[in-house]
């Protein structure tokens, strides 16, 4: 749950992209 978030608020950023790919790794 955290790291959806983590990603959610990092994809406003351009290096957001990068950290919401690997957040969902994570997850999975």
């Amino acid at each position: 749950g955290r790291h959806s978030r983590s990603a959610v608020s990092a994809a406003s950023l351009p290096l957001g992209v990068a950290v919401e790919i690997e957040g969902i790794f994570e997850v999975q």
